[in-house]
C-alpha cells in the first residue's frame, strides 16, 4: 500500500474490520461487519462522486441537469437474509415446524 500511496487521490480505510481467523462469522457479527464498512465509505462518497466528474474545456460543457435525489438501498438487511435461508423450505418441514415446536 505504502508504494502505491503517491497515486491515490483518497484513501479509505475501512476499520474496524472482523478477524481473519473467524471463518464463519455469524449474521450479527457479518450485518456489524457491513455497518462498520457503509460507516468506513460514508464519508468518502461525495469525494469519490466529485472525482469521478468529467474535466470540460470553457465552452464544452453539456447543458446541466438537475442533480438527481440519491436513493436509499433497497437491499434487506443480513440477518433477514440468512433467517429467509434457515426457514424450512419443504412442506412436512414446514409442517413440522408450525406444529411440533
Amino acid at each position: 500500500m505504502v508504494r502505491n500511496l503517491p497515486y491515490a487521490d483518497h484513501l479509505v480505510r475501512f476499520e474496524p474490520t472482523l478477524s481473519p481467523v473467524n471463518l464463519a462469522p455469524s449474521a450479527a457479527a457479518i450485518d456489524r461487519a457491513c455497518r462498520w464498512g457503509r460507516d468506513s465509505v460514508e464519508p468518502a462518497i461525495a469525494v469519490t462522486s466529485a472525482l469521478l466528474e468529467p474535466t470540460w474545456w470553457e465552452g464544452d460543457r453539456p447543458p446541466a441537469a438537475e442533480p438527481k435525489e440519491r436513493t436509499k438501498s433497497a437491499a434487506s438487511s443480513m440477518s433477514a437474509v440468512m433467517a429467509a435461508i434457515q426457514a424450512p423450505t419443504g412442506r412436512f418441514r414446514r409442517w413440522r415446524s408450525r406444529h411440533l415446536t
